[in-house]
């Protein structure tokens, strides 16, 4: 009974779990959206504080509004969207650091007047609806896997470097100076030195503490901490709250209703336009960047969380996120890591986490103006610069015992490089560097999957002895590259000098043939064609001909416009595949010998040949069936035939085309399987067919003459599996 029970029970428990209604579900859910929505608030306010700084600072309260108001409606629409929930959203810094820097090109020189903050929140309003637009675009065009192509150190490089805008970004938070290096020397004067030395010191405990442990409460623990000491040390100094405020320690006064200042029409009217226009180019940094961050946090939490996320999902329910934030005038924002998992971590699964983090920033919008007001700024430049320096510790820091040397010093450069010149011009020339230093490390890659020759690797046509020998002993005037990878000019320049190298070996015989295979090459650079020119140039001088085989549509269509250009040339060759072309350079090199035969071929003798049935086979017609049963083989006396695999979905493969003097069908004979391949007349052949009765009659009426058959059965065995070994071992090489 009880086992009869149970499973219902389970299955009850479990449906109800995913419908929501689980009580322990709420209950964690709410506690977890609690804790979350907190530590969220506290990022929030410290974004707000960073771009709404310097000449900024007295519109620092509607930034805190349009902020808070902004997450609010992230979290509400991504709770409601997301394809896997806990999903927690908000304001990111990275792309915070790019509004800010924009925000500040914008009011630098301009009076501190309502056209000013109208058009910093417009051009904040457009970094996000633009961001938006990105996301609804990836999502429905499914592009999300893109962040894949960009390259490691680029994007170790990016990070390092908003880690150094994010650090004197908490300073300005602090100071009021304008987050520039060029302001390094003035905030090292011992006036200013006071002012953002103790929230550097505050923000190098909050790295060494996460480091350390990743406990839910030890960061509203340590802001709690700094806060109470902050006002314990106001208390002992005797400096009053109105002191404070007027010396810009806190992040007040707000006045009334000053956390709700939506974007009117009389606002836009305000807008300078031109001064949005200049700054498109750092607008667009922040989009791309908000996509990236986007793409790797979502990537991230799939590891993390052990399960599927629709990436595409995600940037569609993103997309209608950045909608709704940016008509509030809200910077953009994505997907959290560190909150999604942590919210995870506690064990909610419910999308009641996102709501009730929303419910956090909405009570701070409407109830919370005079409680933020206190906050002190050295708290939240100290939570600023603590972010900037967890990306430094990780990329300069973390990254030098994993990556390679110089994938570090990439990100160095680029680091140095944003910090002297500013986001766009250190992400292009990172960007331009990487490009470089693949295409030089990519050019290192051998194109030249194997070297071989017509000594070493022989076509599928089957030849007599003395044809054979010729081929062994000539055969180095047929030099063989199998290619692989994609063409461009550095791996083609290398493939030109590989051939023109082989031509000024004095030691080996005189190059004629130059046989090149592109099985594995799907894609050529309209640059590489250079170097083709280059080889066909050499081919005409050394009295060389070029073999191309199997070439890709695509690159055969280069091959056509960029060499040959609608006309034949005598030194270019262009075969279906490999077998094909190099059975066209045995013909050439046996046609032009001066003495050579077919040999002497294994023929069965008349006493072995008057058990076998003699037929005259046409053009296309079957000696045998793949799949058929094996009860004969057949010895061709003249004429040639063709073994070959017929896949059905393709043309059919050759696997050995051969002329008198050869069997047929006597590995399925006599291992008593199923033919694995089909046989087929070239051309009108007379073929000697015999069966296993015939065979058996054989051995029991004259067994001299069957073993004398058994034994040229044996030699042409032994000469296939000697040149199957000469081909693996020239394969290996």
């Amino acid at each position: 009974m009880r086992n009869n029970t149970q499973p219902q029970i389970n299955v009850a428990a479990e449906k109800e779990r995913q419908q929501g209604w689980d009580t322990r579900q709420i209950t964690t859910s709410i506690s977890a959206g609690v804790v979350v929505g907190v530590i969220n608030l506290a990022f929030t306010l410290s974004i707000a504080a960073l771009i709404f700084s310097g000449p900024l600072t007295g519109f620092v309260a509607n930034g805190v509004g349009l902020v808070l108001l902004g997450a609010c409606v992230m979290n509400c629409l991504l709770a409601l969207l997301s394809s896997r929930p806990p999903m927690i959203m908000t304001t990111q810094d990275a792309p915070a650091v790019v509004v800010a820097l924009v925000a500040a090109t914008v009011a630098a020189g301009q009076p501190a007047d309502s056209a000013t903050y109208a058009t910093v929140v417009a051009a904040i309003a457009l970094t996000t609806l633009a961001t938006g637009a990105a996301f609804f675009i990836l999502g429905q065009f499914r592009l999300g896997s893109l962040v894949r192509y960009l390259p490691y150190p680029v994007v170790g490089g990016f990070l390092a470097g908003t880690g150094w805008l994010l650090a004197l970004g908490g300073i300005s938070v602090m100071t009021g100076a304008p987050p520039d290096v060029r302001s390094i020397p003035g905030l090292l004067a011992p006036p200013v030195l006071w002012q953002w030395l103790p929230g550097m010191l505050f923000a190098c405990v909050i790295l060494a503490s996460l480091r350390r442990t990743r406990h839910a409460l030890v960061l509203p623990a340590l802001l709690l901490g700094a806060t109470a000491l902050f006002y314990g040390w106001l208390a002992f100094s005797g400096v009053s709250l109105a002191e404070a405020q007027r010396l810009g320690w806190l992040l007040g006064p707000f006045p009334d209703r000053a956390l709700w200042s939506p974007f009117t029409p009389t606002m836009l009217a305000e807008v300078r336009w031109p001064s949005i226009a200049n700054q498109l180019g750092t607008m667009g940094t922040a989009v791309a960047i908000s996509v990236i961050g986007l793409l790797l946090n979502v990537s991230g939490l799939q590891l993390a969380r052990r399960e599927e996320i629709d990436l595409n999902r995600e940037l569609r329910a993103a997309s209608v996120t950045q909608f709704v934030a940016g008509l509030f005038g809200s910077p953009p924002g994505y997907h959290m890591l560190s909150l999604s998992m942590l919210a995870h971590r506690t064990g909610a699964r419910t999308r009641l986490v996102g709501i009730v983090v929303a419910v956090v920033f909405a009570l701070a919008f409407f109830f919370g103006a005079q409680l933020l007001a206190l906050v002190p700024r050295v708290v939240l430049g100290g939570m600023v610069c603590y972010l900037g320096l967890a990306f430094l510790a990780e990329w300069l820091y973390d990254s030098w015992f994993k990556l390679p040397r110089l994938d570090y010093a990439l990100i160095v450069l680029i680091l140095t490089l944003i910090a002297l010149f500013g986001i766009l011009p250190g992400m292009g020339a990172g960007l331009l560097i990487a490009v470089a230093l693949f295409v030089v490390a990519y050019s290192r890659i051998d194109v030249v999957k194997h070297t071989l020759s017509g000594a070493t690797i022989k076509s599928r046509m089957t030849r007599g002895h003395a044809d054979q020998q010729w081929l062994r002993e000539h055969g180095l005037q047929i030099a063989i590259f199998q290619l692989q990878g994609f063409l461009f000019f550095g791996t083609a320049h290398a493939l030109y000098e590989r051939v023109r190298l082989r031509t000024l070996e004095a030691h080996l015989p005189e190059l004629r043939f130059v046989l090149l295979d592109f099985r594995l090459v799907q894609r050529l650079d309209s640059t590489a064609l250079l170097s083709f020119t280059k080889m066909l140039q050499l081919a005409e001088g050394k009295q060389l001909t070029l073999i191309f085989t199997q070439l890709a549509p695509a690159v055969s269509a280069q091959i056509e416009r960029g060499l040959l250009q609608g006309n034949d040339k005598p030194s270019i060759r262009i075969f279906p595949d490999l077998d094909r072309g190099l059975e066209w350079c045995e013909n050439a090199l046996l046609g032009a010998a001066e003495a050579h035969g077919e040999g002497a071929p294994l023929v069965p003798t008349l006493a072995v040949l008057s058990y076998f049935e003699q037929r005259t086979v046409g053009p296309g017609e079957y000696l045998m069936r793949q799949g058929s049963q094996p009860e004969d083989m057949f010895f061709i006396a003249s004429g040639q035939v063709t073994a070959q695999i017929e896949p059905g979905d393709g043309p059919p493969l050759r696997l050995e085309t051969m002329r008198g003097g050869r069997m047929v069908g006597e590995l399925g004979f006599f291992l008593g399987r199923q033919r694995t391949a089909a046989v087929v007349a070239d051309e009108t052949s007379s073929v000697y067919r015999i069966t296993r009765p015939a065979l058996q009659q054989l051995e029991q009426a004259n067994p001299e003459a069957a073993a004398a058959f058994h034994l040229i059965i044996a030699r042409l065995l032994s000469e296939r599996v000697v040149h199957l070994i000469e081909t693996v071992d020239a394969l290996q090489r």
